[in-house]
């Protein structure tokens, strides 16, 4: 069962050059008409952000909180606009291309 919560904050461990993020997780989780619901726990947790596999948005209903799928326009974003760090092997090709 995949894992979903809320990321509350984002740290560095120096020593180990690891990233985590601390979340509030969703628990009791289940599917209702293929879509994942759950609540919030009263717990955080931390996780290594390599964990981390899609950005999704939530909708809190009275009782539910709903995972919804990311926005097909998401693709479409650039790096920049997304806030995501430039891939080096993608500048480097980037490069090679501008320079034939």
């Amino acid at each position: 069962m995949p894992v979903f919560g809320e990321a509350l904050a984002f740290f560095e461990l120096l020593g180990k050059k690891q990233l985590l993020v601390v979340y509030n997780s969703l628990i009791q989780c289940n599917q209702v008409l293929n879509k994942w619901r759950g609540v919030w726990s009263n717990t955080v947790k931390v996780l290594p952000v390599s964990i981390i596999q899609h950005v999704v948005g939530i909708w809190p209903a009275k009782t539910w909180i709903y995972i919804l799928r990311k926005h097909p326009g998401l693709a479409w974003l650039t790096e920049e606009e997304s806030g995501r760090e430039p891939d080096a092997g993608a500048e480097e090709e980037q490069n090679e291309e501008g320079n034939h």
